[in-house]
Parts: structure tokens; C-alpha cells; sequence
């Protein structure tokens, strides 16, 4: 198994192929696992922390090769609204 780091100059992988008529769309979900990245996400949705120089979820845009729709998160960050941030909505189940 390979556990080198990638290569920064590497091109990202093509996304998956999308079958014939159906739409692609990518909706982040920030499960418990995000939620313990306290004291950052009470505040604001983890997929909006920069790593580096971009947001974790510019990361998850780029890798998908599509602008993310929502950012599905806990209940308390529901309606959370900054300029060019999808939006937060409460996830279910």
C-alpha cells in the first residue's frame, strides 16, 4: 500500500461518470465526526475552516468538479449565511 503524500502537482482524479439524464450534485454533510472539531464547529460548518490557503470545502468542490449546492450540518448551524457560502441546512437521520 502506498502511503506517500500525492503530489501536489498531480491533476485531481476525474470525478465518477453520472449515468444518462441524471443530474450530478454534491451536497456536504458534516456529520458527528466533523461536530467534534470544537471550538470551531459550533460556529460555523467545518467544510468553512481554511486548510492552507483554501476552504476545506473549495478542497471537496475542486476534487468533485462541481460547486457545492448545501452544506448539510448540525442544527445550530442552520442558516448560517456568509458571501459565496452554500446553504447550511439542518441534517436529518
Amino acid at each position: 500500500m502506498n502511503h506517500d503524500p500525492p503530489n501536489a502537482a498531480d491533476p485531481a482524479p476525474d470525478p465518477a461518470p453520472t449515468p444518462p439524464g441524471r443530474p450530478r450534485r454534491l451536497l456536504i454533510l458534516e456529520d458527528a465526526r466533523a461536530r467534534r472539531w470544537v471550538p470551531f464547529s459550533p460556529t460555523r460548518p467545518v467544510s468553512e475552516l481554511l486548510f492552507g490557503t483554501v476552504l476545506l470545502r473549495e478542497r471537496i468542490e475542486e476534487a468533485a468538479g462541481l460547486p457545492a449546492e448545501a452544506i448539510l450540518g448540525a442544527p445550530e448551524l442552520a442558516g448560517f449565511s456568509e458571501p459565496g457560502t452554500p446553504p447550511v441546512l439542518q441534517a436529518t437521520g
